[in-house]
């Protein structure tokens, strides 16, 4: 008897009547779409999902509606997986950020743009095919985009899932494979963005793709959240909520893998931030809840079998996710004139240098050339005239005005030279004494020495009062409590 056939049996063995519309072999499972008679519940068969693995001699079976249709799936594992290759699935390139996901039940191909997503979290298990996506997908993204349309920052705490990208021309910095080069990772993340949405705000503009001269769009790929949740905790996290919440605009985009989907890993603000998902076979339903929002991944098969669910869907797909062997990559490279260490030197000096350049807005501090320069400069040592110098002129004084004060510090706290204007000036937050500061200098030291005369030849006094007051009042407490225990004596008797 065939699979189909033993299905319908087993439903009309528990007084369901139903009938085999389609059939759909996939890679991994196939899917069998019934008809339900009139007046037959959905939950009627949802409710013997194990006894129909039991009659078909199957590890489990995932019961659901089918979405956009009137039939119900029943979803059997393949007696024969297939193994979908990158080359296989090559979607309709009509964006640099389209990727291929995998292929669906039905063997259709399903893709998807990083733009569009805008923020993607995959989560699964060891042995799932977490690993082996992300590796396909940058792989395909790498070989279609151009390093003008599309740079990474790859943070793998692992050190090797990530370790073949890590001499591709699309890299905005070296990746980042301990805890504090991927918190400066984040953070330049964070500054490039910053400085994209005040370029969006100065040409009018809601999307960098709107401008005239658009920046490449940024890529941060985390290969294990949960290793850098545990070792940087909140500080990474703040940097990774900004930019989930504002990256989208400005055409910053994460991708955050992880195989473990606990709440301490993937926290509130990070699930409610991520819109799109892509959850691989999980341990528990448990885990399920937490990386897609229900269960159902915990019945997935592993090696590739997951769940996606892109942002704006009503419910998850299941797709059978690309495989590529890491020794068949073949990736673009940097010039090859140039070494790896000038390579990371020149994109460490760039990097540096967009922070630097990010560090002040220009309506806090007034241009180089506006600034005032004082008249008359300290003479060097070498002039022997050590009794001339000269009292700074008026007009240098208006440097000293609060505003520019504390422009200038935050200037100092953000990294900015100003070397250049302070060096010839005596520090802000002192000035020579005037004759009046004497005259109060000399009236507290007056004061504070009459008060200690008093005060100290006064404490062995008030050591013998406090003294005599604790023995006298002990002794009449006794006396008391002596004449009431003989007069309750008394009494008694």
């Amino acid at each position: 008897m065939s699979t189909d056939q033993t299905i319908i049996s087993t439903l009309k063995g528990f007084g369901v009547a139903a009938e085999v519309a389609e059939v759909h072999r996939g890679a991994a499972v196939d899917r069998y779409a019934l008809r339900l008679t009139p007046g037959t519940r959905v939950k009627q068969v949802t409710a013997l999902a194990d006894d129909i693995a039991v009659a078909i001699a199957a590890p489990g079976v995932r019961i659901l509606p089918i979405p956009g249709t009137r039939f119900v799936g029943i979803e059997v594992p393949a007696s024969e997986r297939k193994v979908i290759r990158l080359e296989d699935v090559q979607p309709e390139q009509d964006h640099p950020l389209r990727f291929p996901v995998g292929v669906a039940v039905d063997g259709k191909g399903v893709s998807a743009r990083v733009d569009k997503l805008p923020h993607l979290l995959v989560a699964g298990a060891t042995g799932s095919g977490k690993s082996v996506f992300v590796t396909a997908m940058l792989a395909h993204l790498v070989n279609h985009a151009e390093p003008a349309d599309l740079q990474l920052i790859l943070i793998d705490p692992k050190r090797v899932e990530l370790a073949p990208f890590a001499h591709v021309p699309h890299l905005a910095m070296p990746p980042a494979t301990d805890v504090s080069s991927a918190i400066e990772a984040l953070d330049w993340a964070v500054a490039a963005m910053d400085e994209r949405w005040v370029t969006l705000q100065q040409a009018g503009k809601k999307q960098i793709s709107e401008l005239a001269d658009p920046p490449p769009y940024l890529l941060v790929v985390v290969d294990e959240l949960a290793d850098l949740m545990m070792t940087a905790g909140k500080r990474a996290e703040a940097s990774i909520v900004r930019l989930l919440q504002l990256g989208r605009a400005a055409g910053v985009h994460l991708v955050l893998a992880t195989q473990r989907p606990s709440t301490d890993v993937i926290t509130g603000l990070i699930k409610t931030n991520t819109p799109s998902r892509m959850v691989f076979s999980v341990t528990s339903h448990t885990d399920s809840n937490v990386a897609l929002g229900q269960s159902g991944a915990e019945k997935m098969l592993g090696q590739g079998d997951g769940l996606w669910w892109p942002a704006g869907a009503s419910q998850p797909e299941r797709i059978q996710g690309v495989f590529i062997d890491t020794d068949d990559l073949e990736l673009p490279t940097a010039a090859a004139a140039e070494s790896t260490e000038e390579r990371d030197e020149r994109v460490r000096a760039s990097m540096f240098a967009a922070v630097h350049e990010y560090s002040q807005p220009e309506d806090v501090l007034p241009p180089q050339s506006e600034v005032r320069m004082p008249d008359v400069m300290p003479p060097t040592p070498d002039t022997g005239d050590l009794e001339a110098v000269p009292v700074l002129p008026e007009p240098a004084r208006e440097l000293f005005d609060p505003d520019l004060d504390r422009a200038l510090e935050a200037a100092y706290r953000k990294g900015r030279d100003h070397g250049q204007i302070l060096a010839y000036l005596p520090p802000v937050t002192h000035r020579v004494m005037i004759p009046s500061d004497w005259w109060w200098a000399v009236a507290l030291f007056v004061v504070g020495t009459v008060a200690g005369a008093v005060a100290l030849p006064a404490l062995p006094l008030a050591a013998g009062v406090w003294l005599a007051v604790t023995v006298v009042t002990r002794r009449r407490t006794m006396d008391r409590y002596e004449a009431f225990s003989r007069e309750r004596a008394m009494n008694r008797e």
